[in-house]
């Protein structure tokens, strides 16, 4: 068993979305794991992305948010759960009044892992 005390550290403002990490890259039994604290405010959007290696589970826990995958729209709610599978292009719009949090479980991601789409 492994104790993992306080919130997440290290915010960080990515495309669209705020981040904090609650187990790194590294930490834990399994180096290529990650779980993060991930918000979306009103009006913002994450563009669309991949991930070439990794895996993502994302269980919603406040606010609603509009998930996309290709030409799929999904309008997510608190207790929603969404996989991700390696490859699957997807990103997310918050079209709503009050912040959309989830949790964010990453499987075998690696640093440098994420392609986004129309990238400079």
């Amino acid at each position: 068993m492994r104790h993992v005390k306080g919130g997440p550290e290290n915010w960080t403002s990515e495309r669209g979305y705020m981040r904090g990490v609650i187990m790194p890259f590294g930490s834990g039994p399994d180096s290529d794991i990650q779980v993060q604290l991930t918000t979306i405010a009103p009006g913002d959007t994450v563009l669309p992305h991949s991930h070439l290696k990794q895996a993502e589970y994302i269980y919603f826990l406040e606010g609603t948010c509009d998930y996309f995958f290709g030409d799929q729209t999904v309008r997510v709610k608190p207790g929603d759960l969404l996989v991700v599978e390696p490859g699957e292009e997807h990103g997310a719009a918050n079209n709503g009044t009050e912040t959309a949090k989830f949790l964010t479980f990453k499987l075998h991601g690696q640093p440098g892992d994420t392609n986004w789409r129309n990238s400079q």
